[in-house]
């Protein structure tokens, strides 16, 4: 029977630091300061990967669809208009399923990398990161994770946009609980539900803020977010960080 790793409520209430707004965004911003080729370089490093790989999967996608256009005209000629149009509806859904889950797949583990660099800068630990066995170790339940992800917020969003937003503040540190503690999807997803208890809100309010902060980041043209968005990704890793790790390496050098 899989075991179930130690992680209960006392994580989710034995808070070290400070969870405000500007404590979090401040001590966010000064690691950016003191790191930005990780910080900032990292980000463009993982924006890279991720549109690099969704132009190539795009382009596949139109390959596809080109040859899907020839098949239907001769689709229609073998077994006639009605069949092969219910043939190319069923095959466009399907070819517009995979192509999501691709890009999801590839955002997830492009980012999750990303989550991971910020979280060993947070608690002072080496920063170098080995890829192929971060890739080796983490794919399988960070794909799956995102996966479980996006379809409970497709779940959620069943219960009017704020079902969706519940679901998605409530699994949203699976990234970080998979690389972290070495968790399966499964184990990942229902950890950070209990460990998000009592702090969505505060959450919420949090990402209401970057928002906020990113939106500033889009008035000079979209170079501030370049900035701003991994001071949004380096908030939530201290937020993670202070609540499942009382005591951080991070607020320890900070105190002295």
């Amino acid at each position: 029977m899989e075991s179930q790793p130690e992680l209960h409520d006392s994580y989710a209430r034995d808070i070290a630091g400070d969870l405000s707004i500007g404590g979090l965004i401040g001590d966010s911003w000064s690691l950016i300061k003191e790191h930005t080729v990780e910080t900032v370089g990292g980000f463009l490093l993982a924006m890279g990967v991720v549109y690099g790989l969704q132009a190539v999967i795009t382009i596949g996608i139109y390959a596809l669809m080109l040859g899907g256009m020839l098949a239907f005209t001769l689709a229609v000629e073998v077994v006639g208009e009605s069949v092969a149009t219910v043939f190319a509806v069923i095959g466009g859904v399907f070819g517009y399923s995979i192509f999501l889950t691709l890009i999801v797949v590839v955002q997830g583990l492009a980012f999750a990398a990303y989550q991971a660099m910020w979280l060993k800068l947070v608690r002072g630990e080496s920063r170098k990161m080995d890829f192929a066995g971060f890739f080796r170790a983490f794919a399988l339940p960070l794909t799956l994770g995102s996966l479980l992800q996006l379809c409970a917020a497709m779940v959620g969003s069943l219960a009017l946009l704020i079902g969706a937003y519940v679901v998605m503040l409530g699994l949203f540190f699976m990234p970080f609980l998979v690389f972290d503690w070495g968790l399966t999807a499964r184990q990942a997803l229902s950890a950070s539900w209990k460990l998000s208890s009592g702090y969505k809100l505060n959450l919420l309010v949090l990402m209401l803020a970057l928002c906020g902060v990113n939106m500033l980041g889009m008035v000079t043209c979209g170079a501030g977010m370049l900035v701003t968005l991994p001071l949004s990704v380096g908030t939530f890793a201290l937020f993670y960080d202070r609540i499942a790790r009382p005591g951080n390496v991070y607020l320890d050098i900070r105190a002295k």
